[in-house]
């Protein structure tokens, strides 16, 4: 039981440890953007956790469909997942559209005109990224619900580390 137990959850948590490091990653890049763009590093200006945090999504997930599998059920877990889905679309389709407020939203975390304005852009960025993203966290809860942990802990590195860390400096 503990054999499983390691080979459901050791898989399953370095694919969240790669999703949360990739995050700090972003935030030790902004880090670098900000003093690129020439802000100051003192007073109100522009500062990496109240410019991470004023761009980043919310989203959620669980593993019903795993305990449905498990008492037997093998069209439930589709079911859920789909509701699941759906809900998590509508959600983020709907949060994105707040998204286009982008110079508002921005201005009650930074008051430097630059800051702001960079910030704002970015926001236009996080609402398309939060639908997608919202797709992802949906489907890897379902899928460490079913056990399927090995081929997204793969695709979570890829996506995040040779991918989207890269393509997102550039």
């Amino acid at each position: 039981m503990v054999r499983e137990l390691i080979g459901l959850g050791l898989p399953a948590s370095l694919q969240l440890l790669a999703e949360v490091s990739a995050f700090v990653m972003v935030t030790l890049l902004i880090g670098t953007l900000a003093g690129r763009a020439g802000f100051a590093s003192g007073g109100d200006d522009l500062r990496r956790d109240r410019f991470h945090g004023a761009a980043r999504p919310l989203h959620g997930a669980d593993g019903a469909d795993g305990r449905s599998l498990g008492r037997g059920s093998i069209c439930a877990p589709t079911f859920h997942c789909s509701k699941r889905l759906g809900l998590a679309l509508a959600f983020t389709a709907c949060s994105a559209l707040g998204f286009l407020f982008n110079h508002t939203i921005a201005g009650w975390f930074l008051t430097e005109p630059k800051a702001a304005a960079l910030t704002a852009s970015l926001l236009l960025i996080s609402a398309a990224f939060q639908v997608s993203d919202a797709m992802q966290v949906s489907s890897g809860g379902a899928l460490r619900g079913l056990g399927d942990v090995k081929v997204p802990v793969w695709v979570a590195f890829v996506a995040y580390w040779i991918i989207a860390i890269p393509v997102g400096w550039l």
